[in-house]
């Protein structure tokens, strides 16, 4: 798991099914899935969204404090990361949305 992304949903996902956190590990490499890559792609995909979105506090938030508050703790990687998942920078996302 990248370091940007904390291992305290597993603990949570495995409760609310009533399964074991090494469980959920094996159902999840049975599927092909690996749980940091899922969680690190809803972050990403919920600071894109506030980085667009028209109203809310997510328009006048730095793009640090969006990324911290999805527990991106380092800005110059999670502008990396969004980058690679996204194909332009934060700024480049949020000036789409929000020309100046």
């Amino acid at each position: 798991m990248s370091s940007t992304i904390s291992s305290a949903p597993c603990p949570r996902i495995a409760a609310a099914h009533c399964i074991s956190v090494r469980h959920l590990y094996a159902v999840l490499a049975r599927s092909g899935i690996c749980l940091g890559d899922h969680v690190r792609a809803q972050r990403l995909a919920e600071c894109r969204c506030e980085l667009a979105g028209p109203h809310g506090p997510g328009r006048w938030r730095t793009i640090t404090a969006i990324g911290r508050r999805w527990e991106f703790v380092d800005a110059a990687r999670f502008s990396e990361e969004f980058e690679q998942a996204y194909g332009m920078t934060p700024r480049e996302w949020r000036g789409l949305h929000h020309p100046r």
